[in-house]
This record gives C-alpha cells, structure tokens and sequence, in this order.
C-alpha cells in the first residue's frame, strides 16, 4: 500500500465528510459549507491523507492565536501573524486504524508550524482523544476568557484545550 499525503481540494470534500461520518457522531460532524469553507481559508495548512483505496484520512488546521479556541461549527480565522497553528479536526478512517495515519499528520502539521516559525500547537480534544494528543506532546491549557471558555463547551462530552510549545516565544 502506498500512502501519500496532500493539501485537499475541493475534489475531497465528499470523501472527507465520509471519513467524518465514520468517526465522530451527529453531535460533532460539521457540515459541506464549513469543510469548504476551512479548506479555501487555510488550504496551506491542511492536509489528506490517501492510497489506492482513495482518501482515508484529513487535518485541519489553521493560523490562530495561543488561547483562542474555534467553536464547533464555527469558521477559521485565520490569524495572519499569529503565534499559534491551531489543529482543529484530526480524523482517520476505520480501514487505516493504528497505521500511524493520525501521527503522520501531527507531525506534518508540526513540522509545517515549525518551518513558518510559529511558537505554538494547540488544539480541543474530544471523544477521549487527549492521551493521543499528550503522547504527540500536548499538555493541558486554561481557556484564556470566558469567551473561550464558552467556545469549548460547544463540543459534546469531556473537550479539553491543548497547547504545545514549539519554540521559546524569544
């Protein structure tokens, strides 16, 4: 099997929704129009990931501001200058569980963050993903305001924010 990894286009749209429907329940699916509308804000800082069978797996990701947390549903900001990349969905498909999918697209998102000099990766974790996310180097983080504290509790369930620090903010 060979696996390659990409930018998404709108060509995957229907595809990722397949993958999103396989891994998260109605309550945490978003819709065409937001997918849509995260890859033409930020289509540099999201990625697929995809083999002979086609497209199994996707991160989005995007430039924000360390504490700020984007509610479920709702659209990127991209922060230009901003000091953070902030991971929003990671998802992978049942046929690639425990291939090292996931990791692989951590670690692009990393490596694409570090490259472009921001100081940290943050992201909410959901569905009790946070020891992935504490094995990939994240750690807890306090909602900066009330306001984002708000945002988090637009997610289902027990979602945590997360930060990782990639460089000293010298």
């Amino acid at each position: 099997m060979t696996r390659a990894y990409r930018s998404p286009g709108p060509a995957d749209v229907s595809a990722i929704l397949g993958v999103q429907r396989e891994c998260y329940p109605a309550a945490l699916r978003e819709d065409r129009q937001t997918v849509e509308q995260r890859i033409a804000a930020a289509r540099d800082f999201c990625w697929v990931a995809h083999d002979e069978q086609g497209l199994f797996a996707y991160l989005f990701a995007y430039p924000s501001t360390l504490g700020r947390v984007t509610p479920l549903g709702g659209l990127f900001h991209v922060q230009p200058g901003g000091d953070t990349l902030y991971l929003h969905d990671l998802a992978v498909s049942r046929r690639a569980a425990r291939s090292g999918a996931g990791s692989n697209l951590v670690e692009l998102a990393v490596a694409s963050a570090l490259a472009r000099g921001f100081t940290h990766a943050a992201l909410v974790a959901v569905q009790g993903s946070r020891p992935f996310w504490e094995q990939h180097g994240f750690v807890l983080h306090e909602a900066a305001d009330t306001t984002q504290a708000a945002n988090l509790q637009t997610y289902p369930g027990t979602a945590v924010y997360m930060r990782r620090q990639l460089r000293s903010n010298k």
